[in-house]
């Protein structure tokens, strides 16, 4: 697919097809990755009138300025939901780095030379000040 790190696919065919896959990680695993409630639910309330919207306009016959109007709006929305949907991926522990990266996006692996997701442990340096009373 032509989208670089952070960004969705630009064409139609493209963007559907990568949607699709998104939609179902997201209905396969929503429950191991512990995914906030209501995520598969809200996903599909936008993927589905997409993919509609999409199959429509790949009928010559059926494809007009309204068709494509509804399309780009449901696109919009989609787009929008998965902006928010692959942040919480990213910050969702249980997703793997692996996950992330046959989505197209940038996982945090210490193999990839990249930070590694897991949270970090700070260590605290206690500072005893001698007194110089006695």
């Amino acid at each position: 697919m032509s989208h670089t790190h952070g960004s969705m696919p630009r064409k139609d065919a493209e963007f559907m097809a990568w949607a699709d896959m998104m939609f179902e990680q997201c209905h396969l695993h929503h429950l191991d990755w512990k995914l906030p409630a209501g995520t598969y639910e809200q996903f599909d309330a936008v993927w589905s009138p997409a993919g509609a919207a999409y199959a429509v306009n790949k009928d010559p016959l059926k494809k007009n300025r309204l068709t494509v109007a509804n399309k780009n709006a449901a696109f919009l929305t989609l787009k929008r939901f998965l902006s928010g949907y692959i942040r919480i991926l990213k910050g969702t522990m249980t997703v793997p780095d692996e996950t992330l990266v046959a989505m197209g996006k940038r996982a945090a692996s210490p193999q990839k030379g990249l930070p590694s997701r897991k949270p970090q442990t700070r260590s605290r340096c206690l500072l005893v000040l001698a007194s110089g009373t006695t």
